[in-house]
């Protein structure tokens, strides 16, 4: 059905779609040369009508990662060194690769590579938020937008990386008589193709666009769930959360009437599983963020790999002062079968458990135990000792009574 996009379609509804289409364009797109309104997650669509024909921008829609601009496709390299490098892939040549990796951007020689994962895009395929004559405006609007932006320079420092030794791994011989070293944490997956190149997609792809099933590689974490996150898995979910950036800000703390907080979020050092979900499905409607209620819509994000949810989730549980187990990615695949339900709802997520106050030390006052001082009686707070509180009022009436009977 979505052929039909290929032609016609009415450009000024498509304008309205971008501004006001719950898929909500804007959130991660701007859309012109100037200072227009709009996100800077995804690229600027001003002269996105000059990067291809209707096709490729149909393409663009339903099947982001079949191309994918530079400076927001996540990669994973791993060098011949055995080192990984996770990020965002900046720029690329014939020799070297740029990855934007947070605060600098890493300058990999393409002969150091070893495997690499084709870019991945975070934008989720429309093809479960847009009808087909909805596609049709938005592509007719998007094939008009023919002025380019300045291309804008990045002020991060490049930081060319070098190879720790002149050797290839697989050329290292083993002492045979050494005891065999424990398996380490991280595995490769072998199915990484070398320096791979992004195939175009056909129009026969576009008669049957569904989320695609991505079969991009990264770092493999160990199945059991460990109790603290690693290193390596930290930093390629941090270059994973640039793409998060537009609605729950760089700090973790949302904004305000939009996007919940991450920071401090019972929902995010919670159930494992709800977080999940709601990557795979999705989630609308009222949810009660830290006492605050958001009406939100979040997209499904099921066309991120295993790995890349597991390690964005391992890093917004233990950043912006969380802390919480980390996330495998068989925790992910355990429940892949959620792709493609509809969105969820709070009413559909296991409920938080309130945190419970600390157990006060021995000797103290706990929280909920009253400091101030107890209520007294008389007796107590006159402080005498009952015989002489009642005694002394006697002797004083007996005396009066002597006095009265004598007068003399």
């Amino acid at each position: 059905p979505w052929m039909i996009a290929l032609q016609g379609g009415d450009a000024q509804r498509g304008e309205e779609i971008y501004h006001s289409h719950p898929s909500e364009c804007m959130r991660c797109h701007r859309a012109g040369v100037g200072h227009e309104a709009g996100g800077e997650a995804g690229p600027n669509l001003g002269g996105v009508a000059n990067r291809g024909d209707r096709i490729f921008l149909l393409q663009s829609l339903f099947v982001p990662s079949a191309k994918v601009a530079n400076g927001y496709g996540l990669v994973s390299v791993t060098l011949q060194d055995g080192k990984s490098i996770g990020g965002i892939l900046f720029d690329s040549t014939d020799k070297v690769i740029d990855i934007d990796v947070g605060t600098t951007i890493s300058r990999v020689n393409r002969k150091d590579i070893k495997e690499m994962t084709p870019p991945i895009s975070a934008m989720p395929p429309m093809a479960g938020l847009l009808k087909p004559s909805e596609a049709r405006d938005l592509v007719s609007w998007l094939s008009t937008l023919k002025q380019s932006p300045p291309k804008a320079k990045s002020q991060k420092e490049i930081v060319p990386i070098v190879l720790s030794n002149n050797s290839s791994p697989e050329e290292k011989t083993t002492d045979t008589t050494a005891p065999t070293p424990a398996p380490k944490a991280e595995e490769k997956n072998s199915s990484s193709e070398k320096n791979p190149k992004t195939s175009s997609v056909s129009e026969s792809t576009l008669k049957t666009a569904s989320m695609p099933a991505t079969s991009a590689t990264s770092i493999t974490i160990a199945a059991t769930a460990p109790t603290s996150a690693s290193p390596e898995q930290m930093a390629l979910g941090k270059a994973q959360y640039a793409l998060c950036l537009a609605c729950h800000a760089a700090d973790g703390n949302g904004a305000a009437g939009v996007a919940p907080p991450l920071a401090g979020s019972e929902w995010v050092t919670g159930s494992i599983d709800n977080l999940i979900r709601i990557q795979l499905r999705g989630l609308q409607g009222p949810i009660k963020v830290k006492g605050t209620e958001y009406n939100l819509m979040m997209m499904a994000l099921a066309h991120q790999t295993d790995e890349q949810i597991a390690n964005v989730l391992t890093y917004i549980r233990n950043s912006f002062g969380n802390q919480a187990s980390a996330v495998t990615p068989d925790q992910v695949l355990a429940l892949r079968s959620e792709a493609g339900k509809p969105m969820l709802t709070v009413a559909d997520l296991e409920p938080v458990v309130a945190p419970t106050p600390p157990k006060a030390a021995s000797g103290e006052p706990s929280a909920t135990q009253s400091t101030s001082t107890p209520k007294l009686g008389i007796i107590d707070a006159i402080g005498l000792p009952p015989v002489l509180l009642f005694g002394i009022p006697l002797f004083a009436l007996s005396c009066f009574a002597i006095g009265l009977k004598n007068p003399d």
